[in-house]
């Protein structure tokens, strides 16, 4: 019987390499993943601003849109007092259709938009009706110093993920100069050996290579 041992040897640092670039690889994608998270929160908080902001702009048109009737009314009043033109009643009743025109409009863009929403979150287009009007309630921003901007920047997950990805990158290159040198093997052998079966496991028999 013989038992056999190979060793590979690591002189020139090619499977240190592999190994660091492999773990490399493996945290870009982890941060990458991270991104991905990022990315789809900021255009779900993104949508939901748009909503917002359409949501105060139908607000805004449809109180202009009384300020106009009340408008047309004293125009109408005063037409029928000789006091206004016919031109100032025709110019009245043309921003009063403008008006109009807008609420239609408007409320498709809601409507719209509200689908992307739920697309973003994944439930059946027309699940979010009406959502609440929280810009207001926002809370005001705290100016953020240079220094503190630039710490922030560096931990966002797609940068993490592009500088793991150059380590990565900086690993294969000197895997790939390392394959330049040849391959160093240490091999073990050991047993015994006998042309007779009965003193095979003698230790006066041992072999060694």
């Amino acid at each position: 019987p013989m038992i056999n041992i190979n060793y590979a040897t690591d002189f020139f640092g090619k499977y240190k390499d592999i190994q660091r670039d492999r773990m490399a690889l493996l945290h870009s994608e982890n941060a990458d993943q991270k991104a991905l998270y990022h990315i789809i929160i900021a255009t779900v908080i993104q949508s939901r601003i748009r909503i917002n902001t359409l949501q105060l702009q139908l607000k805004n048109n449809k109180q202009s849109v009384i300020n106009w009737k009340k408008t047309y009314e004293v125009a109408q009043a005063q037409y029928r007092e000789n006091i206004a033109s016919p031109l100032i009643l025709r110019s009245v009743e043309e921003s009063l259709a403008r008006a109009k025109e807008k609420l239609p409009e408007t409320e498709q863009k809601i409507t719209k938009e509200m689908y992307v929403l739920d697309t973003l979150l994944g439930v059946p287009a027309g699940t979010t009706i009406n959502p609440p009007m929280t810009l207001p309630s926002l809370p005001k921003l705290i100016p953020i110093t240079q220094t503190a901007r630039m710490s922030q920047l560096l931990l966002r997950p797609d940068i993490v993920a592009l500088e793991q990805k150059l380590v990565s990158n900086t690993y294969a290159v000197s895997h790939a100069m390392a394959l330049r040198y040849p391959d160093i093997n240490l091999s073990f052998q050991g047993g015994f050996q006998s042309s007779d079966i009965s003193e095979v496991i003698e230790w006066d028999n041992q072999v060694y290579s």
